[in-house]
């Protein structure tokens, strides 16, 4: 019988899957019924939302299929398809944080400042960067590029959690508090994902840091679905 660490990766990234397009397709359903004001706000999490979605299916469904093939005995030469998820996460994970920032003008009802143009920009070089052929989707080794590139999106993780510390406290208590808890949840995302890069350096174990990274993720989106969905405001 398969042992439980070989069942434990794939098992988890099913059950995320589930659960971020399960919590889709609710806000799906829901948005209609929210009044115009509140669907303003709610689009650009419903947009993050789905980027990160979209984003994890295309990284972790072929990993899901090799991890099964592989305790079924199969061998899959699947490095093109884990690349592509490489990339597509890095893509839509960009724009989950520009969405994010367009979030939080919306909510706080922010005029167009100084600190959203250096988020944008940030967005931008880093999608940018993506292009560029030192990214080696397709080779999962080590490279400073890979580095670089997520400096740009250190940026807009760190501009986004500002935004929700610093104007939370214009929200109803109970918003702010669950604004707060989503802004330590991405704090706690990049703390993982950072153990991870610079772990897997020295050992492939430190790769399981993802896990909790991707539980953070799963917190963060929890709280803001119901800031949007749950909450009076």
């Amino acid at each position: 019988m398969p042992s439980f660490v070989m069942l434990m990766e794939p098992t988890f990234n099913i059950l995320y899957l589930l659960f971020v397009w399960g919590l889709f397709a609710v806000v799906i359903r829901t948005y209609p019924l929210l009044e115009p004001a509140r669907k303003r706000t709610a689009f650009w999490f419903v947009a993050a939302l789905f980027m990160l979605a979209l984003g994890d299916s295309v990284h972790l469904i072929p990993r899901v299929y090799a991890a099964f093939a592989g305790l079924g005995g199969q061998t899959l030469e699947m490095a093109h398809w884990f690349g592509v998820g490489r990339a597509a996460s890095s893509f839509t994970l960009s724009f989950f944080y520009l969405f994010l920032m367009l979030y939080a003008w919306r909510k706080f009802d922010l005029p167009w400042i100084g600190w959203m143009w250096v988020l944008v920009v940030a967005c931008g070089v880093r999608l940018g960067m993506l292009f560029f052929p030192q990214n080696a989707w397709f080779v999962n080794e080590y490279t400073p590029w890979k580095f670089y590139r997520n400096i740009p999106f250190a940026v807009q993780g760190v501009g986004v959690v500002v935004l929700f510390l610093h104007y939370a406290k214009r929200t109803s208590a109970e918003t702010a508090k669950l604004l707060r808890g989503a802004a330590y949840t991405i704090v706690a995302s990049f703390a993982f994902y950072i153990a991870t890069l610079v772990g897997v350096l020295w050992n492939p174990l430190w790769g399981m840091m993802m896990l909790p990274k991707t539980l953070a993720y799963v917190a963060a989106i929890w709280l803001l679905y119901r800031v949007e969905f749950k909450s009076d405001w």
